[in-house]
């Protein structure tokens, strides 16, 4: 099998979509998939403040290249920069062809991957991730109406839960074939590991008896980071003395959120690291104690399923993608969205409790093993090429409606 495939999250990349596309490239690699790799980065200060992004590392036995997005940087032009990408792909072919191109992420990649699949005459597989249908389309009239034309144009596009599915379906339409292959977790770099544990422990100042409540992830508001803060600080003294966050990452408003846990927590009570290497992130789950992420909404939430299957018990939200996954008091705590005092009442309890954190992760890491290995999700998605149809020829081009100065992303690249 000879795959082409497009994203925009590629390690160094700080993204649960960037560790995805690696693992992914990395298990077909091992299959011994022909594959190429075009990665889109931000080459700004934006990009590597917001996302930690830079140009993409090698990967062993893959031809692995970067694609600045600068027309997008300049000047909001999502589609000069999908012309970049269309032409990498149709020269790519010319030299050697491949059997499907797939991309990650709906926007900008899906439209590249349809664009440059109707061109070479082969299938265009779509994984659609959570911006695609939470944001991406609810932002101008003109990129509603190309999420419809992609589900319409694509030969197959993979959701990664059934309700993440509803929710894009139900704005846009049903794809000409769709199907559900979830994420994945890599058992054997993710697990319980007492070593890790009292290295990360030191690292991190924390006492013997404090109990460690852990974030992980892009700093955005629509992580549910400020919640999670807001929620901490509430705290009864009588809990909170034994307490520190420790929150790592990089996004779009980590200064403010810095700001707040500076406002609204006292030195000692959290610890605040930044962008984390991929290689660190297994010891420093294997510090805490709980994991909270009271995120807004999901396509598939890695990170969830990284702590989870680190024996972390869980604090998040009832939400799209999540609840998919994890289930209120069967193997996690759920709690509503945007709301900070629910996280302080689901945080409470979990700090006073025990008895409920040890079976709520025993349970979530028997689930999560069970469920997300790497090895069965890529025979899905190779099975998944094999019987994808090519992009038509008469498939017409995305719609063009006018841009708008209303569209956020337009606004603000770095949100999409």
């Amino acid at each position: 099998m000879r795959v082409f495939f497009i994203t925009r999250k590629f390690p160094p990349t700080l993204s649960g979509m960037s560790t995805y596309a690696f693992n992914m490239c990395r298990q077909m690699v091992a299959r011994s998939v022909d594959l190429r790799v075009a990665v889109q980065y931000r080459p700004d200060h934006l990009g590597a403040q917001g996302y930690g992004d830079g140009p993409p590392i090698s990967l062993p036995g893959a031809e692995v290249a970067g694609i600045p997005q600068i027309n997008e940087i300049e000047r909001g032009d999502f589609e000069a920069d999908i012309d970049v990408l269309v032409a990498t792909a149709i020269d790519a072919f010319a030299r050697r062809p491949f059997d499907v191109v797939h991309a990650q992420y709906g926007y900008p990649c899906g439209v590249a991957a349809v664009l440059a699949a109707r061109a070479v005459g082969v299938p265009a597989v779509v994984s659609m991730q959570g911006g695609d249908g939470h944001w991406f389309g609810t932002c101008c009239d003109q990129h509603a109406a190309v999420l419809e034309w992609l589900l319409a144009s694509s030969s197959i596009v993979l959701f990664p839960t059934e309700s993440f599915r509803a929710r894009v379906e139900g704005r846009a339409g049903s794809p000409t074939q769709g199907r559900v292959l979830p994420g994945a977790v890599d058992t054997a770099l993710f697990r319980p590991n007492e070593e890790k544990r009292r290295e990360w422990r030191e690292r991190l100042g924390m006492k013997n008896n404090a109990l460690g409540v852990l974030y992980h992830g892009r700093l955005d508001d629509r992580k549910g980071v400020r919640e999670l803060i807001e929620g901490f600080a509430g705290l009864d003294d009588s809990v909170c003395h034994r307490a520190v966050l420790a929150v790592a990452g990089a996004g779009p408003d980590a200064d403010a959120l810095f700001a707040l846990a500076k406002e609204c927590l006292a030195p000692g009570q959290y610890v605040w690291l930044g962008q984390l290497p991929y290689e660190d992130i297994p010891g420093f789950l294997a510090a805490g104690d709980i994991f909270c992420s009271p995120t807004y909404q999901e396509g598939f939430s890695n990170t969830l399923v990284e702590a989870a299957a680190c024996g972390l018990p869980l604090v998040t939200t009832d939400t799209v993608g999540v609840r998919d996954v994890f289930r209120h008091e069967q193997n996690a705590y759920l709690v509503p969205v945007a709301k900070a005092s629910a996280v302080t009442e689901a945080l409470d309890r979990m700090l006073r409790d025990s008895a409920q954190r040890a079976r709520l992760a025993s349970d979530a890491q028997t689930f999560v093993k069970e469920r997300y290995g790497w090895s069965s999700l890529v025979d899905s998605i190779l099975s998944t090429y094999a019987y994808a149809l090519p992009v038509s020829p008469d498939c017409p081009d995305p719609p063009k409606k006018g841009r708008t100065s209303r569209c956020r992303y337009r606004l603000n690249p770095l949100l999409l």
